[in-house]
């Protein structure tokens, strides 16, 4: 997926290289993104900040604490991680886990001024603001929209691939096999046996909880 948004990530980075700033790469946890807010200030624009890599849950937490401190409310709008839903991670095919989009930034929807720039610039493992010459540029909301839409998308899908059981109908989304229909023999670790009827016989298929969906 190629975005203003990836592009803007990508730049980031390049940009952080360049600078030599040292930031903690390490393996992510687990993360949500927060209910949208009710905010009707015109002048609220998205922005993107970037954290230490696993950080991210509790830069948002703090956040969202220094802003009811500080009375704020109404200059900020959604904090969000955006994440996407993967399911059959280890041996249980229907465990349900989170990646982020894009590791260590965090959306924030704010009205930029020198108050709220200092509330989220000292929060503790924030590093920066993304910008040019470390000056906030905002997103389009079309782009934070599409994200956050997609991540919604992501975990409503991977919900319903989470119910299959023995006896489901489903039909083939990924592989030579895509578009046909199958019963759901077994399932043994990450793997779902489907049966699919080839040439008139039915023919055991082994398939990942990535390649299936339910059978309208």
């Amino acid at each position: 997926m190629v975005s203003f948004l990836a592009c803007f990530v990508h730049l980031d980075l390049e940009d952080m290289m360049t600078n030599d700033l040292n930031t903690e790469k390490t393996d992510l946890n687990e993360e949500e993104i927060i209910e949208k807010k009710v905010n009707n200030n015109p002048n609220l624009k998205w922005y993107i900040i970037h954290t230490y890599s696993q950080y991210e849950k509790i830069v948002k937490k703090v956040l969202e604490d220094k802003i009811e401190k500080e009375g704020l409310q109404d200059s900020f709008g959604e904090i969000a991680i955006p994440t996407e839903k993967v399911i059959g991670a280890g041996k249980d095919p229907k465990r349900i886990t989170e990646r982020k989009f894009f590791p260590s930034y965090i959306l924030i929807q704010m009205e930029l001024n020198d108050r709220t720039w200092s509330l989220v610039k000292n929060v503790p493992k924030v590093t920066h603001f993304v910008g040019y010459r470390n000056k906030p540029e905002a997103v389009p909301n079309h782009e934070v929209e599409r994200i956050l839409n997609k991540a919604k998308e992501g975990a409503e899908k991977a919900t319903k691939k989470a119910e299959f059981s023995v006896g489901d109908m489903v039909k083939v989304i990924n592989g030579p096999f895509i578009n046909f229909p199958g019963q759901i023999d077994e399932i043994k670790g990450a793997k779902y046996r489907v049966l699919i009827n080839i040439f008139g016989r039915e023919t055991p298929v082994e398939l990942g909880p990535g390649d299936i969906e339910p059978s309208n």
